[in-house]
Protein backbone atom coordinates (compact mmCIF):
# COMPACT_ATOMS: atom_id res chain seq x y z
CA UNK A 1 0.00 0.00 0.00
CA UNK A 2 1.54 3.52 -0.95
CA UNK A 3 0.31 6.92 0.67
CA UNK A 4 1.37 9.93 -0.80
CA UNK A 5 3.59 12.16 1.59
CA UNK A 6 2.24 15.04 2.37
CA UNK A 7 3.13 18.22 1.09
CA UNK A 8 4.94 20.92 3.08
CA UNK A 9 3.18 23.92 3.75
CA UNK A 10 5.43 26.88 1.86
CA UNK A 11 5.75 30.32 3.90
CA UNK A 12 4.16 33.34 2.67
CA UNK A 13 6.12 35.76 1.02
CA UNK A 14 5.24 37.74 4.14
CA UNK A 15 6.25 35.48 6.68
CA UNK A 16 9.93 35.01 4.85
CA UNK A 17 10.43 38.67 5.17
CA UNK A 18 10.26 39.22 8.99
CA UNK A 19 12.90 36.27 9.29
CA UNK A 20 14.73 38.28 7.35
CA UNK A 21 17.51 40.93 8.90
CA UNK A 22 19.88 41.12 5.68
CA UNK A 23 17.55 42.01 3.02
CA UNK A 24 19.57 41.61 -0.38
CA UNK A 25 18.85 45.12 -2.76
CA UNK A 26 20.56 46.02 -6.20
CA UNK A 27 21.50 49.77 -5.63
CA UNK A 28 22.49 50.38 -9.60
CA UNK A 29 18.77 49.38 -10.72
CA UNK A 30 18.13 53.09 -9.23
CA UNK A 31 21.18 55.36 -9.18
CA UNK A 32 19.75 58.01 -7.41
CA UNK A 33 19.06 55.88 -4.91
CA UNK A 34 15.16 57.64 -4.31
CA UNK A 35 13.12 54.27 -5.25
CA UNK A 36 16.24 52.53 -2.55
CA UNK A 37 14.58 54.89 0.08
CA UNK A 38 11.46 54.06 -0.97
CA UNK A 39 11.81 50.36 -0.54
CA UNK A 40 13.71 50.11 2.73
CA UNK A 41 10.94 52.51 4.48
CA UNK A 42 8.42 50.40 3.47
CA UNK A 43 10.49 47.17 4.85
CA UNK A 44 11.06 49.19 8.03
CA UNK A 45 7.03 50.42 8.55
CA UNK A 46 6.14 46.59 8.19
CA UNK A 47 8.98 45.74 10.84
CA UNK A 48 7.47 48.07 13.34
CA UNK A 49 3.74 47.41 12.64
CA UNK A 50 3.34 50.72 11.10
CA UNK A 51 4.82 52.84 13.86
CA UNK A 52 7.92 53.98 12.19
CA UNK A 53 8.58 54.51 8.48
CA UNK A 54 10.60 57.72 7.76
CA UNK A 55 14.25 56.93 8.93
CA UNK A 56 16.41 57.34 6.14
CA UNK A 57 17.17 60.85 5.51
CA UNK A 58 16.01 62.12 1.72
CA UNK A 59 19.32 64.07 1.15
CA UNK A 60 22.01 61.64 1.42
CA UNK A 61 20.13 58.47 -0.01
CA UNK A 62 22.24 54.97 -0.88
CA UNK A 63 23.52 55.72 -5.06
CA UNK A 64 24.50 53.18 -7.35
CA UNK A 65 28.18 53.06 -5.48
CA UNK A 66 26.74 51.48 -2.37
CA UNK A 67 27.25 48.09 -1.46
CA UNK A 68 26.19 47.79 2.45
CA UNK A 69 23.66 50.30 3.86
CA UNK A 70 22.49 49.43 7.79
CA UNK A 71 19.21 51.03 8.92
CA UNK A 72 18.17 50.68 12.49
CA UNK A 73 14.97 52.31 14.68
CA UNK A 74 13.42 52.33 17.79
CA UNK A 75 10.38 52.99 18.89
CA UNK A 76 10.16 54.63 22.98
CA UNK A 77 6.74 55.67 22.76
CA UNK A 78 5.51 55.50 27.03
CA UNK A 79 1.79 54.87 27.35
CA UNK A 80 0.97 56.43 30.88
CA UNK A 81 -1.15 54.55 32.97
CA UNK A 82 -3.06 57.82 34.95
CA UNK A 83 -4.08 57.44 38.50
CA UNK A 84 -6.43 60.40 37.92
CA UNK A 85 -7.69 62.74 35.43
CA UNK A 86 -4.62 65.00 33.38
CA UNK A 87 -5.50 68.09 32.91
CA UNK A 88 -3.34 69.83 29.84
CA UNK A 89 -2.18 73.32 30.91
CA UNK A 90 0.41 76.10 29.46
CA UNK A 91 3.13 76.56 31.89
CA UNK A 92 7.05 77.86 32.56
CA UNK A 93 9.17 75.32 31.86
CA UNK A 94 13.14 76.28 32.80
CA UNK A 95 15.99 74.87 31.54
CA UNK A 96 17.82 74.93 34.93
CA UNK A 97 17.02 74.27 38.34
CA UNK A 98 17.71 78.22 38.84
CA UNK A 99 14.59 79.38 37.12
CA UNK A 100 16.71 81.63 35.37
CA UNK A 101 14.48 83.71 33.33
CA UNK A 102 16.61 84.01 30.03
CA UNK A 103 15.74 80.51 30.08
CA UNK A 104 12.34 80.10 30.36
CA UNK A 105 9.89 78.94 27.66
CA UNK A 106 6.23 78.18 27.55
CA UNK A 107 5.14 74.56 27.05
CA UNK A 108 1.91 72.19 27.03
CA UNK A 109 2.28 69.71 30.57
CA UNK A 110 0.45 67.15 31.47
CA UNK A 111 -0.99 67.84 34.96
CA UNK A 112 -2.13 64.97 37.55
CA UNK A 113 -3.23 64.62 41.15
CA UNK A 114 -2.71 61.07 42.06
CA UNK A 115 -1.17 58.53 43.79
CA UNK A 116 2.89 58.59 42.86
CA UNK A 117 5.89 56.97 43.94
CA UNK A 118 8.00 59.73 44.76
CA UNK A 119 10.96 60.96 46.54
CA UNK A 120 13.93 63.79 46.93
CA UNK A 121 17.38 61.87 47.22
CA UNK A 122 19.71 62.44 49.66
CA UNK A 123 22.10 63.84 46.61
CA UNK A 124 18.69 66.32 46.11
CA UNK A 125 17.33 64.67 42.82
CA UNK A 126 13.57 64.19 42.67
CA UNK A 127 12.31 61.10 41.76
CA UNK A 128 8.78 60.13 40.34
CA UNK A 129 7.65 56.74 39.18
CA UNK A 130 5.17 56.39 36.18
CA UNK A 131 3.29 53.40 35.88
CA UNK A 132 2.61 52.17 32.11
CA UNK A 133 -0.24 50.67 29.91
CA UNK A 134 2.29 47.66 29.64
CA UNK A 135 2.09 46.01 33.04
CA UNK A 136 5.53 45.83 35.15
CA UNK A 137 7.08 48.52 32.85
CA UNK A 138 7.50 51.68 34.37
CA UNK A 139 9.04 55.19 34.09
CA UNK A 140 11.25 57.22 36.40
CA UNK A 141 11.91 60.80 35.89
CA UNK A 142 14.65 61.93 37.29
CA UNK A 143 15.37 65.94 38.69
CA UNK A 144 17.90 67.40 40.38
CA UNK A 145 17.58 70.32 42.76
CA UNK A 146 20.65 71.21 43.21
CA UNK A 147 23.05 71.24 40.20
CA UNK A 148 22.85 71.78 36.59
CA UNK A 149 20.79 68.73 34.48
CA UNK A 150 23.04 68.44 31.48
CA UNK A 151 26.71 70.11 31.78
CA UNK A 152 27.18 68.64 35.77
CA UNK A 153 23.86 66.39 36.65
CA UNK A 154 24.65 63.85 33.19
CA UNK A 155 28.49 63.66 33.06
CA UNK A 156 28.70 62.30 36.78
CA UNK A 157 25.55 59.70 36.32
CA UNK A 158 26.02 55.95 36.45
CA UNK A 159 24.25 53.51 36.47
CA UNK A 160 24.13 52.57 39.60
CA UNK A 161 23.78 56.50 40.83
CA UNK A 162 20.20 55.35 38.89
CA UNK A 163 19.66 52.11 40.92
CA UNK A 164 20.41 53.88 44.25
CA UNK A 165 17.51 56.32 43.49
CA UNK A 166 15.06 54.10 42.23
CA UNK A 167 16.11 52.23 45.31
CA UNK A 168 15.34 55.11 48.15
CA UNK A 169 11.31 55.22 46.58
CA UNK A 170 8.96 54.76 49.07
CA UNK A 171 6.93 51.42 49.10
CA UNK A 172 3.93 52.94 49.24
CA UNK A 173 2.70 55.50 46.78
CA UNK A 174 1.18 58.85 48.20
CA UNK A 175 -1.26 61.89 46.95
CA UNK A 176 1.13 64.54 44.93
CA UNK A 177 0.42 66.49 42.15
CA UNK A 178 3.16 65.81 38.97
CA UNK A 179 3.20 67.75 36.22
CA UNK A 180 5.39 66.67 33.15
CA UNK A 181 5.95 68.60 30.08
CA UNK A 182 4.43 67.52 26.47
CA UNK A 183 7.10 66.75 24.86
CA UNK A 184 7.96 64.55 21.70
CA UNK A 185 11.13 63.61 20.16
CA UNK A 186 11.92 62.66 16.04
CA UNK A 187 15.68 61.90 14.95
CA UNK A 188 16.59 60.63 12.31
CA UNK A 189 20.18 60.75 11.60
CA UNK A 190 23.12 59.64 9.56
CA UNK A 191 25.96 58.48 10.78
CA UNK A 192 28.26 59.12 7.86
CA UNK A 193 27.70 62.88 8.10
CA UNK A 194 28.96 62.37 11.90
CA UNK A 195 31.99 60.68 10.92
CA UNK A 196 32.83 62.74 8.31
CA UNK A 197 36.40 64.02 7.58
CA UNK A 198 37.34 67.64 9.03
CA UNK A 199 37.14 70.51 7.47
CA UNK A 200 38.90 73.38 8.34
CA UNK A 201 39.08 76.81 6.50
CA UNK A 202 42.65 78.00 8.24
CA UNK A 203 44.71 74.89 7.13
CA UNK A 204 44.78 73.36 10.60
CA UNK A 205 42.86 70.05 11.10
CA UNK A 206 41.15 68.31 13.82
CA UNK A 207 42.01 64.99 14.46
CA UNK A 208 39.98 62.26 12.51
CA UNK A 209 37.20 60.80 14.06
CA UNK A 210 37.49 56.93 15.02
CA UNK A 211 34.90 55.67 12.84
CA UNK A 212 35.34 57.63 9.67
CA UNK A 213 37.11 55.04 8.26
CA UNK A 214 34.19 52.72 8.64
CA UNK A 215 32.25 54.50 5.89
CA UNK A 216 35.57 55.11 2.99
CA UNK A 217 34.82 52.37 0.03
CA UNK A 218 38.29 52.24 -0.29
CA UNK A 219 39.60 51.39 2.97
CA UNK A 220 35.82 50.58 4.58
CA UNK A 221 36.51 46.91 6.42
CA UNK A 222 33.27 46.02 7.11
CA UNK A 223 33.07 42.16 7.83
CA UNK A 224 30.86 39.43 8.01
CA UNK A 225 30.92 37.84 11.80
CA UNK A 226 30.87 34.18 10.32
CA UNK A 227 33.92 32.97 7.93
CA UNK A 228 34.48 29.64 8.83
CA UNK A 229 34.56 26.93 5.98
CA UNK A 230 32.16 24.68 7.56
CA UNK A 231 29.59 27.68 7.80
CA UNK A 232 29.40 30.54 4.70
CA UNK A 233 32.99 30.12 3.27
CA UNK A 234 35.54 32.65 3.27
CA UNK A 235 34.95 35.65 5.49
CA UNK A 236 33.63 38.62 3.34
CA UNK A 237 34.06 42.46 3.53
CA UNK A 238 32.31 45.34 1.93
CA UNK A 239 32.20 49.31 2.79
CA UNK A 240 29.64 50.27 4.68
CA UNK A 241 27.89 53.31 2.80
CA UNK A 242 25.87 54.47 5.23
CA UNK A 243 24.07 54.01 8.65
CA UNK A 244 20.53 55.35 8.91
CA UNK A 245 18.54 55.94 12.42
CA UNK A 246 15.89 57.10 13.78
CA UNK A 247 14.49 57.37 17.50
CA UNK A 248 10.84 58.38 18.25
CA UNK A 249 10.07 59.22 21.52
CA UNK A 250 7.38 60.70 22.96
Amino acid sequence: MFKKKPEKETESEEENDKRRVINPMCFVMNPTGNTTVATMERDMLKASKGRIQYAIRHDMPPNWRSRLSLVTTFDGTFYWHTPARVDVKILNFYESYTKDPKYRSVVKTYCCDGSFRTCLTTRGVRVVELDSEIPNLKMYIFQPTKEEFTSKFMKKLKSEHVQHFIDELPFESEQHKVTIPQFVIVSPLSLRSVFDQPFSLFGWFAPFPKAYRIFSPQKAQFSKIIGKPEYLGATYTFPLNDHYHKTKFS
